[in-house]
């Protein structure tokens, strides 16, 4: 509802090509109640609300920002354009009353034209706390490491080519400590756990990304969210929450001026509630990378799932409920017939070994923790210490148990040598993969695509007491890990939910249930393409805000 006040026009503005602003009255116009006109000179204003300003003589003009809550806290903290430095930002200098929780003020769309050269423009985007953005401190869910370093003195290329684009970035998102994937509550000491919204808002938000999940599955006023993927930190997310999310081929963007995990596994990836805007934000981040593909002219029509042994717990799919496993199949079928295709079933461990001699359980056992526990104790933890003992005499910086278990346990029982023979695992995993099942091809990009069920709507409540961390947590191979040892683009498809009857509301509720798609290193696009056209047939579609996905559905 809008409420019309005559002291509206008591001031009015006009925009002129001519003199500087000026202040004036007009009889001719005092019926109107105008008592006073400023003209403004110079280019014309967009569309859009505005507030005035004119002091001693000069007039400013400035956008109008709405105030939200950020209710799931999903924030580290609101950010908006600096007042003193156009190419900078700063911390939201205001907020509004609501429980532990960040305010975040979003500008009118009204102020954006969306263009050829401007694909993102006024499409509010979020970006985990990872990456530097000049003026912001970069925190890494971190409190000592928020401490001892300052505002980041540039936006690096990650997030500039966002900006460039058209983008407007209203906040920094939580993660869990320096990208070391935790549970919450146990796990959680630095700052609490961002809040799941889907199903009764007590389930785990899953992995690193997790507020950047958290908040594009709670926000209609947020159009996506950037996280970044070196084990499972979008497609986790993705799942628990029910968005698409893409971990994208390897090196698709640079990730300068982002806290690293591993330098041979990091990726830049993002989240969309709705299938064409996810095309439409990939191909505007990563359209200028030259070995992705933009030449393909059809889809791939071998649809590679994979055959699973009852063993082999690390394949979501061996641990899902009838209600699941039909919605995948039933997806898996659909896909084959829209690609007019075939459907063969891949027993990646015997294939591997078939091909190799290797085991694929001695060659990935412990190799992605290594890489990236070993990683990121020499490149983060060694200097980060060092630093915050030279400001806080000679004290050791706080870590959360999840990254202090893995750091130790990486540098002390791993060692270079374990670090140097992971590196080999990887990259024979990543040949065998990338001949075998899933290579170039001029027509289709890739000759294949792989599919597997990637959440299964099960219940992760997050006020459950868990064990410490421990050796066996970080061991084995799991389906998530094919795209981060292969360098494939994997893209995470909402299929629907599941109901359950939650042991907090006493009620019924429905958690996500979605797939994965993946293809050879460099078809992002083709793959972008591919899930917008399946949502074109009807195949898949958009999600709601909020407890449901589908909420019109019973």
């Amino acid at each position: 509802m809008m409420f019309y006040q005559d002291y509206f026009l008591e001031t009015i503005l006009v925009q002129s090509s001519g003199a500087s602003a000026t202040l004036c009255t007009n009889a001719s116009i005092s019926p109107l109640n105008v008592s006073s006109v400023l003209t403004l000179d110079g280019s014309i204003l967009p569309n859009g609300p505005y507030f005035g300003s004119y002091l001693d003589g000069k007039l400013s003009i400035y956008k109008a920002y709405r105030l939200y809550a950020d209710t799931y806290a999903a924030f580290q903290s609101g950010i908006v354009p600096s007042d003193e430095d156009a190419n900078s930002f700063m911390v939201l200098p205001g907020g509004v009353a609501v429980a532990h929780a960040q305010t975040i003020a979003v500008p009118s769309k009204l102020y954006y034209t969306v263009t050829k050269e401007q694909p993102l423009a006024g499409y509010r985007v979020a970006i985990k706390d990872l990456y530097d953005i000049a003026g912001v401190k970069t925190g890494g869910s971190s409190r000592t490491y928020y401490d001892v370093y300052g505002e980041a003195n540039m936006t690096w290329p990650s997030v500039h080519r966002l900006i460039d684009m058209g983008a407007v970035i209203v906040g920094n998102l939580k993660l869990t400590q320096f990208a070391n994937g935790e549970t919450p509550t146990a796990d959680y000491v630095d700052y609490h756990a961002p809040f799941n919204p889907r199903g009764d808002g007590y389930q785990s938000p899953s992995s690193s990304s997790c507020g950047s999940g958290a908040a594009e599955a709670a926000y209609d006023w947020l159009d996506f969210t950037v996280g970044s993927d070196t084990g499972c930190s979008v497609r986790c997310p993705a799942g628990a929450q029910g968005l698409y999310g893409l971990r994208p081929t390897f090196d698709a963007i640079s990730l300068d001026g982002v806290i690293p995990m591993s330098d041979i596994m990091d990726t830049a990836g993002y989240f969309s509630r709705d299938p064409e805007l996810f095309r439409v934000f990939g191909e505007a981040w990563y359209g200028e990378n030259e070995n992705i593909s933009k030449s393909y002219t059809s889809f791939p029509n071998t649809v590679y799932t994979f055959d699973i042994k009852e063993e082999q717990v690390g394949f979501t799919q061996s641990r899902a409920s009838p209600e699941a496993l039909e919605m995948f199949n039933k997806f898996v079928n659909d896909v084959v017939n829209f690609v007019n295709g075939t459907n063969p079933k891949l027993d990646v461990y015997s294939k591997f070994e078939e091909d190799t001699g290797q085991s694929l359980t001695d060659v990935s056992n412990s190799t992605w923790s290594g890489l990236a526990g070993y990683y990121q104790y020499v490149n983060i933890w060694q200097p980060f210490a060092k630093d915050y003992q030279e400001a806080f005499d000679g004290d050791t910086p706080f870590l959360d148990p999840i990254p202090k278990f893995r750091w130790d346990w990486a540098y002390f029982n791993f060692t270079e040598t374990g670090y140097e023979r992971a590196v080999a695992n990887k990259q024979l995993f990543d040949q065998w993969w990338n001949t075998n099942v899933t290579t170039r091809d001029p027509e289709t990009c890739s000759n294949s695509l792989y599919l597997f069920l990637s959440s299964i709507g099960t219940v992760n409540y997050r006020d459950t007491y868990r064990s410490a961390p421990s050796a066996s947590s970080i061991s084995g191979f799991a389906d998530m890990m094919i795209s981060l040892f292969a360098r494939t683009p994997e893209a995470i498809v909402p299929l629907g939910e599941v109901p359950y009857n939650s042991r907090i509301t006493l009620t019924e509720k429905y958690l996500p249930v979605t797939a994965a798609i993946g293809a050879a290193p460099g078809c992002d696009f083709m793959v972008l393409d591919l899930i917008d056209k399946l949502s074109e047939a009807g195949i898949i579609g958009g999600v709601a805000t909020g407890p449901r996905m589908f909420p019109s559905k019973n």
